[in-house]
């Protein structure tokens, strides 16, 4: 996944967009009661670019883990006041515990399979401190179908950007990627995989005191879920 990544990198905040970060955003004021989020530990798990901590760094303690050293690159460059770490969020142990885990823009649907999954929610769980949250959100199986054999050009400041996607199994989707500056092409394959609702929250809960989904359904293309250890 690192070097699929690292070849759309450049594009990578624009072609996102921040239509969920207001999510997390929101989410980290109303436990500080409306007011700005202070002295926080934060940990973001593929975290990208550093979008989303480079929002909130100068006042809390941040700490973002992604596989593709290009994306961590731009991040460090953008934000230079979190810790970035190039790292697989299947397989990470640091020295610390954090307030909130963030999992952000369907990252977990990148992982191979759900024993996967499994792996990333028990790190978390001991990741984080009592009464600390885990807030992820996945594309749902249901949206693999109604995108299936679908293509999407986005205009971008640097170029565009195509993507074509297909379903490759019942709850697998391959999303091919075209981007395109100055006349030069860079390709990225990349899949997800995804499961339902019910499966998902009961792994959590043999981990987490509670569990609930905080918007979306199986019938919709994204489910938000918070997690409190």
């Amino acid at each position: 996944m690192a070097s699929e990544y690292d070849k759309i990198s450049v594009a990578y905040d624009e072609a996102m967009g921040k239509k969920y970060l207001n999510v997390y955003l929101d989410a980290l004021k109303d436990d500080a009661e409306n007011t700005e989020p202070n002295g926080l530990r934060v940990l973001d798990l593929g975290c990208g670019t550093g979008t989303l901590l480079s929002l909130i760094s100068r006042n809390n303690r941040t700490v973002g883990i992604d596989i593709s050293p290009e994306m961590v690159s731009f991040a460090r460059r953008k934000d230079p006041h979190t810790t970035y770490i190039v790292g697989d969020i299947t397989d990470f142990h640091l020295d610390e515990k954090f307030d909130y885990v963030f999992c952000t823009f369907d990252t977990i649907n990148h992982l191979k399979d759900f024993e996967s999954w499994k792996k990333t929610f028990s790190l978390v769980s001991q990741h984080l401190e009592e009464g600390g949250k885990l807030m992820f959100d996945f594309n749902t199986v249901e949206k693999f179908h109604r995108i299936d054999r679908k293509t999407l050009t986005t205009d971008l400041s640097v170029g565009t950007l195509t993507m074509k996607t297909t379903l490759i199994r019942e709850n697998q989707c391959r999303w091919d990627m075209t981007l395109r500056i100055n006349g030069q092409e860079s390709t990225a394959t990349i899949t997800e995989i995804s499961f339902s609702t019910d499966t998902v929250l009961s792994a959590l809960k043999k981990l987490f005191t509670e569990v609930k989904t905080t918007s979306g359904s199986d019938k919709e293309d994204r489910i938000f879920i918070t997690a409190i250890k």
